[in-house]
């Protein structure tokens, strides 16, 4: 053959081939709500294998002094000991362990300053937190109902108050010898509540001061 008539080989073309792509992204949305469908209750063991092989693909070096299995043993512990059952829970969150307390339980209605029946629950998580090597985040909830009254004039909004809350539980930690490094204050108001705000029971569960371990 002549290389006057030579043509470059061209494949057909291929309508579904749009398909490959398509499935490949199916397979990792499907994997990625397995994933969140596996942390909807609290698997210790579970967890503790999907965080070190993150780590491990992630380089990291780091290695924790509590695992994430007896860190979870350790605050469920507290919470019996302490008969906190009613007023603490534990949960799975995106980024670690969070351990949420009603917010009655740490401040007065409307205020952001700590009362005594909170301290034995700040002080054992300043000794389990004392025995990890992970950051912590200290987020304020409220429910939805905005502030009113002479409240207004030092919390304009649920912003301010929760994350006032959230500061005042910081500088709690921080006095109690926790490194400020590790530490972060977050207000998160009424915008990722557990309960329905439509109820009282709802509203008092949304209103909460979650310490979350920052695991991943």
């Amino acid at each position: 053959m002549s290389l006057k008539n030579w043509k470059p080989f061209r494949e057909p073309d291929n309508p579904d081939a749009w398909l490959l792509s398509y499935g490949d992204m199916v397979t990792l949305v499907l994997g990625f709500f397995i994933i969140i469908v596996a942390f909807s209750k609290i698997d210790p063991v579970k967890l503790e294998a999907i965080s070190k092989s993150m780590n491990q693909a992630m380089d990291k070096d780091k290695v924790q002094q509590v695992s994430i299995e007896k860190l979870v043993k350790d605050v469920d512990s507290m919470i019996v000991r302490e008969k906190l059952q009613d007023v603490v829970d534990v949960a799975v969150t995106s980024r670690g362990i969070a351990v949420s307390a009603k917010g009655a339980m740490l401040f007065p209605s409307g205020s952001a300053d700590l009362i005594s029946s909170g301290y034995t629950f700040l002080d054992n998580m300043v000794t389990i937190i004392s025995e990890t090597e992970y950051n912590i985040a200290v987020e304020g909830h409220t429910d939805n109902i905005p502030i009113s009254g002479d409240l207004a004039h030092l919390f304009p909004t649920n912003w301010e108050l929760s994350s006032s809350r959230a500061a005042a539980v910081v500088r709690y930690f921080i006095d109690k010898g926790l490194p400020a490094t590790r530490l972060r204050a977050v207000g998160l108001a009424d915008t990722e509540p557990v309960a329905d705000n439509s109820t009282e029971e709802g509203r008092g569960q949304n209103r909460r001061v979650s310490i979350v371990f920052l695991v991943f």
